[in-house]
């Protein structure tokens, strides 16, 4: 049996998609609120039974993910995400220490409390200030020299909190980062071009916005825009051999999962996180030939939900 869990935040839930896939498969599958401590533990799950989860990244869903996922991970031999993946989820120093212990290449990276913290570090400017939680560039600041920092009593963003206590990072000069998320033997890479580059360069905006819709996006990508995606060509895919090779033994022997997806600059790991939307790829690199793939059609989010499936489930 796949036990799906409801992920009702998400504003295209991927438990419906989920289930259709496995519906046209004719594999027996039942949709489940995992948050339900009373009802998971009525559950009968046999050893060959799975879970996949998309828990979000919210803090009302992570408060009731980290209550139940130490039962979840008891109860279920096969689970998506996996235990050791979903330990660093939505933690940034976390992930950071993470890389350095296992010799990623990654950004300087320090934890401080305030500015006089920062100032003390001696790090050479601009620099990026960004929350240990987040994504999408939520709560991630900018600054060009140490005046330009912001004190304790100064809030930085739509969410009205102080940037303070807060990761500091070297900033990577760049018009844009690659998303590499790794299912199975298969490796997408797509191009996530910055329109702040291009326009203002107070890069990361923030100012409350007047709906919740223009909260997210107004944030993210000045003014109200998402990045433009591109696919990689093979020189960029081939470029980043060794490193995709690195990650995904990491995935699969750290980690414990057969899907991750990475963020990387100028070929420094920023995060990681095992949930990833993937859209518009022209090709792919498979690990087990060493080439180069070109995809029939551009890779939906159906196809992707479709090939993270089979790398749990046989059939």
């Amino acid at each position: 049996m796949i036990y799906i869990h409801k992920d009702i935040i998400y504003t295209r839930p991927h438990y419906k998609f989920i289930k259709s896939i496995l519906d046209k498969k004719k594999i027996s599958n039942t949709v489940i609120d995992a948050h339900d401590l009373d009802f998971v533990n009525s559950l009968d799950i046999k050893d060959d039974d799975v879970l996949i989860a998309m828990f979000k990244h919210d803090k009302e869903d992570l408060a009731k993910t980290k209550k139940v996922f130490p039962i979840l991970c008891a109860k279920f031999k096969t689970m998506f995400p996996s235990k050791e993946s979903y330990y660093y989820y939505d933690d940034k120093l976390k992930q950071y220490e993470f890389m350095v212990e296992n010799d990623i290449p990654c950004l300087e990276t320090h934890y401080v409390g305030n500015k006089e913290e920062i100032e003390k570090l001696n790090m050479n400017f601009p620099i990026v200030t960004k929350k240990i939680w987040g994504a999408g560039s939520e709560q991630v600041n900018y600054f060009e020299t140490l005046d330009s920092v912001v004190d304790d009593e100064t809030t930085r963003s739509w969410t009205e909190e102080s940037i303070y206590p807060c990761l500091v990072q070297e900033y990577e000069d760049t018009d844009y980062d690659l998303r590499i998320t790794i299912v199975g033997e298969k490796v997408f890479i797509m191009k996530r071009i910055h329109y702040w580059k291009t326009g203002n360069k107070d890069n990361f905006p923030y100012g409350m916005p007047e709906n919740p819709r223009e909260k997210v996006l107004k944030h993210r990508y000045p003014p109200y825009q998402i990045p433009k995606i591109k696919p990689c060509d093979d020189s960029e895919h081939l470029s980043l051999v060794d490193l995709i090779t690195k990650l995904h033994k990491l995935g699969e022997t750290k980690l414990n999962t057969k899907h991750m997806s990475w963020d990387v600059v100028n070929g420094k790991v920023l995060e990681f996180s095992f949930i990833s939307t993937l859209k518009l790829y022209g090709k792919y690199y498979d690990l087990d030939n060493g080439k180069i793939c070109d995809l029939q059609t551009n890779l939906n989010f159906m196809k992707h939900l479709e090939y993270l499936l089979r790398e749990y489930i046989s059939g």
